[in-house]
């Protein structure tokens, strides 16, 4: 039997909001709508809950796990999910003029706190890693929008002073010291101490860039819009290459293609293989 809204025991209802029921379960409990109860909350003087502190009171989501079927679904209704170009133009709108007000010092110490030590599994980095590259692979318009950013950003003199001034956390020794060495990710065993063969000279660098047209020999960008000079890549990277008998396997690549090349090693080896077995195998005397 439903309770009339004058009749509803506001003093017995405000009593268990205290000791931690939901409007939901009061709703059940006496009868009465969520919303109707938590109008009458508020005009008794009640203090009402945070959607937060409502939240850490729920305790049916603890441990509980979802299956990959049910994340896939919010994946592809998540990644699916597009406003109109009307929709972005209000919501830009809204924001004009708008500022997120600074971090005070407390709040960026709490957060800092928060955070440190914690690291993600082998696990969960992978699968996030995995997440975006198959996001990226699937959207080239995703690609091109946050390259056209990223090269925009750095157009900005204030951007990039602030990326390479006292700002940039690799200016900090203690930082700088945490990724340097067998720490860094690139690190191959030390093989970057290694010397180059004295024959590598600045001469033989220019006639292997005039050799191919000064262009990268990967992605065809020419030296005018590289930004520097092209670098020279040796496709086996063997630095004493050119001595003990060695023959030259140089190419000229652009910095984008020749720091891939660092990070991907065997990958690029591959692809550069044809090149490589022309240039070192002598099939006549084979």
């Amino acid at each position: 039997m439903t309770m009339k809204a004058k009749f509803l025991p506001i003093k017995d209802i405000a009593l268990d909001y205290e000791n931690g029921l939901s409007t939901s379960k009061l709703s059940e409990k006496y009868g009465m709508s969520a919303e109707t109860i938590r109008k009458r909350l508020i005009a008794n003087g009640t203090k009402m809950r945070t959607k937060s502190e409502a939240l850490m009171g729920n305790q049916h989501v603890k441990g509980r796990t979802l299956s990959d079927e049910h994340k896939e679904k919010l994946r592809v209704a998540g990644y699916s999910r597009i406003n109109s170009s009307e929709t972005r133009k209000k919501i830009s709108e809204s924001k004009i003029g708008k500022k997120r007000a600074p971090f005070s010092d407390e709040w960026k110490e709490k957060l800092g706190a928060s955070l440190r030590g914690k690291k993600h599994s082998e696990k969960s980095t992978q699968k996030a890693a995995a997440s975006l590259k198959r996001r990226y692979q699937e959207d080239d318009d995703l690609r091109k929008k946050r390259s056209e950013q990223t090269k925009k950003q750095w157009l900005n003199p204030g951007y990039r002073e602030r990326m390479s001034g006292a700002n940039n956390c690799m200016s900090r020794p203690e930082v700088r010291a945490k990724v340097s060495g067998e720490k860094c990710w690139l690190w191959k065993g030390g093989i970057s101490f290694e010397p180059y063969c004295p024959k590598f000279t600045e001469r033989l660098k220019e006639s292997i860039r005039e050799e191919f047209g000064r262009k990268c020999f990967i992605c065809g960008l020419p030296e005018s819009k590289n930004g520097e000079r092209l670098s020279v890549h040796h496709c086996d990277y063997q630095k004493s290459q050119g001595c003990n008998g060695q023959r030259w396997s140089l190419i000229p690549l652009c910095h984008n293609c020749h720091t891939k090349t660092s990070r991907m090693k065997w990958f690029y080896f591959s692809m550069l293989r044809d090149y490589w077995i022309y240039e070192y195998i002598d099939f006549f005397n084979f």
